[in-house]
């Protein structure tokens, strides 16, 4: 016999007749000798009722397990890719990311942090404060999100006048874009470094007094580099004053905070049409719309750059867009670019 080979069983121990009963009536077929009785007795063996329980629970759990999951896993992949998008600081994607998450989780504390930080940059402080209440008086295992989402908050501030600067505008009796210069210089003497109060001050001066506008927007800037709505505005200050390299570069730093702010292409692109660059005031226009289709001041831009560019037909088909939205900045911003179109106005 080869070394490598098992040796063949030739024993004769094994029973003849059914291991149970020692019947001779074994049922031929099976590896194990039974008797056609004693094999239907072992298969109906009663199951204990704890094991059917338990088998049942398992089961419960595998078919939640199995319908749940997908979702799950789901809503955690746009979690996590809204966090990707907000450490590239791409807000606008962030958002979407996050709001998706709590369309089907309202209540999901890390989605509703994370939002507001993404609201935050994109200044949609209505998302924002929406996002803070359901968050309110919630305990915090993250205390560098936290600390991040308080910082915020106390920013939120200097997007609206303290009750001080309310009072004032109350006293003067006009609506916030009317009120008199007078309000806020009372304002800023006894408090020169309120940056709401700076803004609004610049705002007023705009159409009057462009120098002393960008005298008082570089002051802003000075105290708060990331103040969006300063850095948009000194823009087109720097626009009006044919100060090109510095209004595309004051761009530049609005894209260095939300790299998807739409209307920092659209402003470059009104520099570039304005210093008569066409060909680059459209591809900026057309970039603007790419990231943000949503905002009116974009597509008015675009309109613009298409009739800069003898490009009519693509340009009233903007327009018409525009005239058919019921908000009133589309109209707006309609109403503006029909006015350079028709020389009525100077871009």
């Amino acid at each position: 016999m080869e070394e490598n080979q098992l040796p063949a069983n030739n024993g004769t121990d094994e029973p003849a007749g059914c291991i149970n009963c020692d019947s001779s009536h074994v049922e031929e077929g099976y590896p194990t000798r039974l008797c056609r009785d004693c094999r239907q007795s072992f298969i109906k063996y009663p199951i204990p009722l704890s094991i059917k329980l338990f088998a049942i629970g398992v089961g419960l759990v595998v078919l939640f397990a199995l319908f749940s999951f997908p979702r799950n896993l789901s809503l955690g992949i746009h979690l996590e890719k809204g966090k990707k998008f907000e450490q590239k600081k791409q807000y606008l994607s962030a958002q979407h990311e996050f709001a998706t998450v709590l369309k089907k989780v309202p209540d999901n504390q890390e989605a509703n942090a994370h939002l507001m930080i993404a609201a935050f940059y994109n200044m949609d402080f209505e998302t924002f404060s929406k996002a803070q209440e359901k968050l309110a008086g919630k305990n915090f295992d993250d205390q560098e999100l936290l600390g991040r989402l308080n910082v915020l908050v106390e920013s939120v501030y200097d997007y609206y006048p303290d009750t001080a600067l309310a009072n004032l505008i109350i006293k003067s009796g006009q609506q916030v874009a009317d009120v008199p210069d007078t309000v806020y210089l009372n304002y800023l003497k006894e408090n020169p470094r309120n940056i709401y109060g700076l803004y609004a001050y610049a705002g007023r001066l705009y159409n009057k007094d462009i120098v002393r506008c960008d005298s008082v927007l570089k002051l802003l800037v000075e105290i708060d580099v990331s103040y969006i709505p300063a850095l948009r505005l000194l823009t087109g200050v720097q626009r009006s004053q044919e100060k090109w390299d510095e209004s595309i570069q004051t761009c530049y730093k609005i894209l260095e905070i939300n790299k998807e702010a739409g209307y920092a292409y659209a402003a470059m692109a009104r520099t570039y049409l304005k210093e008569k660059l066409n060909d680059l005031g459209l591809k900026m226009a057309k970039r603007s719309v790419e990231t943000d289709k949503s905002d009116p001041y974009n597509r008015a831009t675009l309109a613009l750059a298409w009739h800069f560019n003898a490009q009519p037909a693509k340009r009233d088909a903007i327009l018409n867009e525009l005239k058919m939205q019921q908000d009133s900045a589309s109209h707006y911003y309609w109403q503006y670019a029909l006015d350079i179109i028709q020389q009525k106005e100077k871009l």
